[in-house]
């Protein structure tokens, strides 16, 4: 599933950082109107449960059906473990993915096509393993909504969830250098990442519901990138609109969503700026049952174990 448009090459390189995950940006992918993420983190348990709902799924390439690559990526999220995080900021967990990643570092052929330093890799292969060990995707109804679209809910826990953040903050600075040190990145670009990578803070955290996200960036890179008549300023402001928080200063970004006083956090997000047509209804229901009915804020609730 995609939207448009296409992360630029700052946005690009942010987007890996976040959850280890990767982009769809194949052609023939497909889009859904908005989403709900909507989580709750458990303390005691060290666990993360997010309920994903997708509004208005449709596919882009034809007007009446869904291409052959869209066929196959619904037959991707329906058959195995992929769910998908918010549209340019799109992250995607695809356990299918990830295993082949962690095969491919563990060889010495792989590594080189890989590219990264070698020093990181045992940090990353802990990543990789804390992920898959530990991530469950699941998928829930489809339905109609109330504005009679195509859609359809997932569950995704995060045991260790804790342990994750840690292993990613570790796995972190390996990977700013290793940005620092491509040719195409500036000087004040690179001067930023050094910095950040050297410093040995946390970039990501999770204080109960509160998630955290600091990056380095110049502001002349952010003015760029996040001003506030570019696409990503104007979704960082319906971020801020909808309940995140984004704030920039000493070269850092810093993006923030919840709280750690609350029991549960929901953010609704437009996905796509094409309009809903019903084109893959039919490529649905010879997969599954769509229901007429479905009460998908309830439903979240059981799943995030939340009673209100």
């Amino acid at each position: 599933m995609n939207s448009t448009p296409k992360p630029s090459a700052i946005r690009n390189r942010l987007l890996p950082a976040v959850l280890l995950v990767v982009l769809c940006l194949a052609s023939g992918c497909l889009e859904f109107e908005e989403q709900t993420v909507t989580y709750a983190y458990d303390a005691k348990t060290d666990t993360l449960r997010i309920f994903q709902n997708y509004h208005g799924i449709f596919g882009v390439d034809q007007p009446d059906r869904l291409s052959s690559d869209e066929q196959d990526q619904l037959k991707s999220v329906l058959d195995t473990q992929r769910t998908f995080f918010f549209a340019n900021w799109i992250f995607e967990f695809h356990r299918e993915q990830l295993e082949k990643t962690l095969s491919q570092i563990q060889t010495a052929e792989g590594r080189k096509e890989f590219g990264a330093a070698p020093e990181s890799y045992p940090k990353l292969e802990a990543l990789l393993r804390l992920l898959l060990d530990n991530v469950r995707v699941e998928n829930g109804a489809c339905y109609f909504d109330s504005k009679r679209r195509l859609s359809a809910v997932q569950r995704v826990t995060v045991s260790r969830a804790s342990k994750l953040v840690a292993a990613l903050n570790d796995w972190l600075p390996y990977l700013l250098r290793a940005e620092a040190a491509k040719e195409d990145t500036s000087a004040a670009l690179r001067a930023v990442y050094e910095k950040a990578a050297s410093q040995g803070r946390p970039l990501v955290s999770l204080r109960g519901n509160e998630v955290t996200l600091r990056w380095p960036l110049p502001r002349e890179e952010y003015d760029k990138e996040f001003g506030a008549q570019t696409d990503g300023g104007k979704s960082l402001e319906l971020f801020r609109q909808r309940g995140g928080r984004a704030s920039f200063a000493d070269n850092e970004m810093i993006v923030s969503l919840g709280s750690p006083s609350e029991a549960i956090t929901s953010l609704t997000l437009p996905m796509s700026k094409k309009s809903y047509v019903p084109n893959a209804l039919e490529a649905v229901k010879q997969r599954a049952t769509v229901l007429e009915k479905f009460d998908a804020p309830a439903a979240a609730r059981a799943f995030l174990k939340v009673v209100r």
